[in-house]
């Protein structure tokens, strides 16, 4: 349960939101050599190369060269497979997210982290731009093809194709031209308002869960250049 721009969360899920957060954004190398010690041991020195395109890392009495991926899934690996304790990893939380996190409870009595998503100033200014960068094709998920089902929203399904993934659970391609395999380059439910350079959502009420949290996070909108924070 959250307060407002508060989100609590316990250990898996905020190891997976960090996760989440590497893997997003272009390698974010700084702030991988800064939480190595952190996650890794601090025998685990890491530095950078001369030319800045991967690492050295300290592996017993040597040095191995690592790229920027491979540390980062590594960084992943240590925290998936020995989560730190709560009060290291709300510190480890707070260099990622760039806010303040606490150590908490929720409602219902679990142990986790508060974060401060930075949001409290957001406001969105209409401007389309997220929605002109489609740079989600699969997030949609099995709940948002199911409300648009019972809606009897034909004419969003239409943009929707079914596939299986890997594991043969179903995954949802958007938007993609209606009987082509094409993706559509902008979203297909950006409207412009006439007369104005602002934009609005046709499908607002019934837009996919990854639209409605757009942004999640100041972080998030700073590193997709939202200016709903400015």
């Amino acid at each position: 349960m959250g307060t407002a721009h508060k989100e609590f969360l316990t250990a898996p899920e905020i190891v997976a939101a960090i996760c989440l957060d590497f893997r997003m954004y272009p390698p974010q190398t700084r702030l991988f050599r800064e939480l190595s010690p952190l996650i890794l041991g601090p025998e685990s020195a890491v530095s950078p190369t001369p030319n800045r395109d991967g690492f050295w890392i300290s592996e017993g009495n040597r040095m191995r060269r690592i790229g920027a991926e491979d540390l980062r899934e590594r960084l992943c690996r240590g925290l998936e497979q020995h989560p730190p304790p709560l009060p290291l990893l709300a510190g480890i939380c707070g260099r990622v997210f760039r806010t303040s996190a606490r150590v908490g409870r929720n409602d219902d009595g679990e142990d986790g982290i508060w974060i401060d998503t930075g949001m409290d100033a957001y406001r969105c200014r209409q401007c389309g731009d997220c929605c002109r960068r489609l740079d989600f094709r699969h997030q949609v998920t099995e709940d948002d093809v199911d409300r648009w089902r019972l809606l009897g929203r034909d004419d969003i399904l239409a943009w929707v194709r079914e596939d299986r993934g890997s594991d043969g659970e179903p995954v949802y391609g958007v938007w993609r031209e209606p009987g082509t395999a094409r993706y559509a380059e902008i979203c297909p439910w950006l409207k412009n308002v006439p007369g104005t350079v602002k934009w609005i959502c046709a499908i607002h009420d019934v837009k996919p869960e990854i639209c409605r949290q757009y942004p999640a996070t100041r972080k998030h909108a700073e590193m997709t250049g939202c200016i709903g924070v400015d």
